[in-house]
């Protein structure tokens, strides 16, 4: 109780301790956590740049388009040569990390 937020109520951060540790969503939780998968960068890059057909835009498409052919050869190549799947094909195309910084944000 004395990490509970200013703005919530005592009586409804009780009942959110007491689900939180009910049996119930103990279960949901883990069987959450079993079926997710990890959704790579790439993916994730790819998922959030989507373009609605129709649609007028204010910037170009170009870089991006460039960005995810790119991404993709990559990947392709690295899946010919080891039969294995990583995450690499993000990080060669957008450079490296910048500690401090968020990328893919703003």
């Amino acid at each position: 109780m004395e990490n509970r937020p200013v703005d919530i109520p005592e009586s409804h951060f009780k009942d959110l301790l007491k689900y939180w540790n009910s049996d119930p969503h103990k279960e949901k939780k883990k069987e959450i956590s079993d079926t997710s998968d990890t959704v790579s960068s790439k993916d994730m890059f790819v998922a959030t740049r989507k373009r609605k057909l129709g649609q007028v835009y204010k910037s170009s498409y170009d870089n991006t388009i460039s960005k995810i052919a790119k991404m993709e050869r990559i990947q392709s190549s690295q899946e010919s040569e080891d039969g294995s799947h990583s995450d690499d094909a993000f990080a060669s195309v957008m450079g490296p990390e910048h500690p401090g910084r968020m990328r893919l944000y703003g």
